[in-house]
């Protein structure tokens, strides 16, 4: 064998064991969203990156975000839970304080491919401008849904199986059965 195809084999086979997370290769750029504690008014926070994920931040949990370098917010709550649940003009106060808001409503009932087609608009929007950088926080209630749809992301993006896909949106926050459900009705779509 030639010493260029050698090398060539070693160096796939390197990359590959590199890759390789319960014997089916994903990209060494993903990996599980982790815990993150101590952000005052910000529950329930996990992320991997530059995208957290989170349950309903407080008005003083959103200035935090805003220290910290978020940019972008995106809201999976539906309009009418806001009203009931939300006692400050989330979207007012999110721009107020220099971030972008984005809404992508969404519950088991309506969690569909069009939301995963959404937040991947976001997420690789950040990569039109080499030297600007994004910082997503995801956020509903409690995180579960953020979970949902950040398994689905991986899934559709990433190819992760639907196990894998739905281990790490339990790490983001994934709970519910009905959300469980929902997402696996979306990744088999």
């Amino acid at each position: 064998m030639h010493l260029t195809r050698r090398l060539l084999m070693f160096g796939v086979g390197a990359l590959l064991i590199g890759c390789e997370v319960d014997s089916v290769s994903y990209p060494p750029f993903v990996s599980p969203p982790r815990a993150i504690d101590n952000w005052e008014g910000v529950p329930r926070l996990s992320g991997i990156g530059d995208v957290l994920f989170a349950g309903q931040p407080t008005e003083e949990g959103f200035k935090v975000l805003a220290e910290r370098g978020v940019t972008v917010v995106i809201n999976l709550r539906p309009d009418a839970e806001m009203q009931r649940a939300v006692e400050f003009d989330e979207p007012a106060l999110v721009e107020s304080l220099g971030m972008e808001y984005v809404h992508i409503p969404m519950t088991p009932a309506t969690f569909s491919a069009d939301d995963v087609v959404r937040l991947k608009a976001m997420i690789y929007r950040s990569g039109a401008i080499p030297e600007e950088r994004f910082r997503f926080v995801i956020h509903c209630r409690s995180s579960n849904r953020c979970g949902a749809l950040w398994a689905a992301f991986l899934h559709d993006d990433y190819g992760f199986d639907e196990s894998k896909a739905i281990e790490f949106g339990k790490l983001a926050g994934l709970r519910s059965e009905s959300m469980i459900e929902a997402t696996k009705r979306v990744m088999n779509d």
